[in-house]
């Protein structure tokens, strides 16, 4: 019956995660969830920061145990129903954005197991400093037929790894071959490197799918070549697969700056590199260049270059605009600095009308940190209310609502609680210092007076203020520290499940 619970609940994205004794009778059994997320905790369908969710409280980030990035990314694609891992590996993390969902040390996995279940060693807390995160890109569960993809140590470098192709509905990997030029062709490179990589962090759990793969000088496709089709409990011989290192991918240059107006194209993009609609690293391509990620700025003009990008993407004012560090970056990367490079107040309807927008020579970030975004949408209901805060799930900011047709902050008010209750908090507690956080937009709201039952801040009294107006005391806005005790777990849920585990404990049940 245990077995039969386990296997139905892995098929979601949820495992019964056990501690035995040391005669393997589990004494507590609890239900673990897992997801992967982006920076802003979103839930993504595919790639992210590992989190776990046990017994339906809040969900915690996995840490680095030992060098188990690739053992721990394989059971989690693998419980999500998704392909085998890309990229697995653990990246540092400073922006905080965990603090609110705590983290979780991670597991000890072989690999081959189908769930978090099956994996041994857990333990709570972090202890690596900074702190860092297991980061996981999983493939498709399916694809076309003779497809490939490599799985890579830097997630930003598509060019290098371990190849995989998918075959007779699986993923997996070529035993070792010659023939790499041809996989190269298929990802879109010029050809391959006379010496294969040296691929030290990347352990790929699938049985391998092809073996005596040879491919003459005119294929273009691994299809086009000959191989053995493998079953999926036959192995290479010996237990090697084919490596590739990719060359000739076009990275362009950024044209220097003749004194002519330059034009731009803004997007953000997620760690993996995959653009994003409202959140992300700010990426910019100046007249018709690669693109570059834009580094933060020694003097802070984070908030002015969001506000800029934001606009420019037809999005609403930002509520995130900070630099965060990311150390898993190439070495030749490319990128565009804020700091002696771009110079914006803010108010620019596109970065192209910012000073100093490009200089000829090549600049390489120094923290290394990139300014990293979270724009409102363009439009909401009317007062609807979100906070403009210094860090990514703070509960503590500027408060911007939606009113007439634009977004704006509030005049200062001691009207608090009912704006924290509208967010889904249960009250404001009696101060707020906002550090690091500067509204661009112009106001929209003054003389906001609640009583302290309303719900939302349109059942208070309040004076509407025209485009062009300013506060009484300009630059003098609403701001906000929530009470968070609104939002903690189910505890009864998980004194119930010590309690069943008590009992079993008492009759003598053993679980095998």
């Amino acid at each position: 019956m245990f077995n039969v619970m386990a296997h139905t609940l892995a098929g979601r994205g949820i495992a019964l995660l056990c501690i035995f004794t040391m005669t393997i009778e589990c004494i507590l059994c609890t239900t673990v969830s897992v997801r992967l997320t982006d920076n802003f905790g979103r839930e993504q369908s595919d790639a992210g920061f590992v989190e776990i969710s046990v017994n339906g409280k809040k969900w915690q980030r996995l840490c680095p145990f030992v060098l188990g990035d690739w053992e721990i990314g394989s059971v989690v694609c693998r419980q999500l129903n998704l392909g085998p891992p890309i990229i697995s590996q653990f990246t540092s993390d400073f922006s905080e954005s965990y603090s609110d969902r705590g983290s979780y040390r991670s597991m000890s996995c072989s690999g081959t197991e189908s769930s978090l279940s099956e994996c041994t060693r857990s333990t709570f807390g972090c202890s690596s400093d900074p702190l860092e995160f297991l980061e996981v890109q999983c493939l498709p569960p399916s694809a076309n037929e003779f497809e490939v993809a490599i799985a890579r140590e830097h997630k930003y470098d598509a060019s290098q790894g371990i190849v995989l192709a998918f075959v007779d509905g699986r993923w997996g990997p070529i035993c070792e071959s010659e023939s790499r030029s041809v996989v190269c062709h298929q990802l879109g490179f010029d050809s391959s490197s006379i010496l294969p990589p040296l691929v030290l962090f990347v352990d790929i759990y699938a049985s391998p799918v092809l073996d005596d793969f040879v491919c003459s000088y005119t294929a273009r496709q691994i299809i086009d070549c000959s191989y053995r089709k493998l079953l999926s409990h036959q192995q290479c011989n010996p237990n090697s697969y084919l490596e590739v290192s990719c060359i000739g991918e076009d990275r362009g240059v950024i044209p220097d700056y003749d004194g002519d107006d330059p034009t731009t194209m803004v997007r953000l993009t997620d760690n993996f590199r995959r653009v994003q609609t409202d959140a992300g690293f700010v990426e910019v391509s100046v007249n018709g260049g690669r693109w570059r990620r834009m580094c933060s700025a020694f003097n802070y003009l984070e908030w002015e270059v969001g506000s800029v990008v934001c606009r420019e993407l037809g999005l609403g004012p930002p509520i995130v605009s900070k630099g965060t560090s990311d150390f898993t970056v190439l070495e030749n990367e490319l990128y565009l600095s804020t700091s002696s490079l771009l110079s914006c107040d803010g108010k620019e309807n596109s970065l192209s009308e910012c000073m100093n927008l490009i200089l000829p020579d090549h600049f390489e970030c120094q923290d290394p940190s990139y300014i990293e975004v979270q724009c409102l949408p363009f439009s909401a209901q009317e007062f609807e209310v979100a906070l403009a805060t210094a860090d990514i799930g703070d509960t503590e900011g500027i408060v911007l609502t939606y009113l007439d047709g634009r977004w704006g902050p509030i005049c200062d008010s001691e009207s608090k609680d009912t704006v924290c209750r509208q967010l889904g908090f249960e009250n404001a507690d009696d101060f707020a210092f906002v550090f690091g956080v500067e509204v661009l937009e112009e106001p929209v709201l003054q003389d906001l007076s609640c009583s302290g039952s309303e719900a939302r801040i349109n059942q208070c009294g309040y004076g509407r203020l025209d485009a062009g107006e300013e506060c009484p005391v300009p630059y003098s806005y609403l701001a906000v520290s929530c009470n968070k005790s609104a939002n903690h777990g189910r505890q009864g849920h998980s004194r119930a499940v010590t309690i069943i585990a008590a009992l079993i404990i008492a009759v003598g049940v053993r679980v095998v």
